[in-house]
């Protein structure tokens, strides 16, 4: 697991500028969660295990909605977020389907990795599927 919050309801949580590389499912994952944000985050699956390593928002198990949450300039393979969620922000977010067609360097072989956008790549604002608007921010 990356950075996650499972049990119980969690407020005013910040996970801004990080670079998460794990090979499971939820890399950044809030349940419940309250007047939070999620931010300016790479998550990506180092391996080749298939996995797709997502940003995710939730319910809390006891399903109690989460609310008020931001989710802006992230970069990911997939973002999971609950319609049930109140006050919910979502924008400028990439899915980034292919790390290796992105990044600089992805060798999940030799686990080398430089995670600057590939000139041409959905990241620098310029490639196929490139959002409408200015893409995440890299890491300073």
């Amino acid at each position: 697991q990356g950075l996650d919050y499972f049990d119980g309801v969690n407020t005013h949580v910040e996970i801004t500028n990080n670079v998460v590389l794990v090979s499971a499912y939820h890399g950044i994952a809030l349940y419940g969660s309250q007047d939070s944000v999620i931010a300016h985050n790479t998550v990506a699956n180092p391996t080749a295990n298939g996995f797709e390593t997502w940003i995710m928002v939730n319910d809390t198990k006891g399903g109690a909605p989460s609310q008020n949450l931001t989710v802006t300039d992230n970069a990911a393979t997939k973002f999971t977020l609950a319609a049930t969620t109140t006050n919910l922000v979502s924008s400028n977010d990439v899915v980034v389907a292919d790390p290796a067609a992105v990044y600089t360097t992805f060798d999940t072989t030799k686990m080398l990795f430089d995670l600057t956008p590939k000139s041409g790549s959905v990241l620098d604002g310029t490639g196929a599927g490139a959002p409408a608007v200015t893409p995440p921010a890299p890491l300073p």
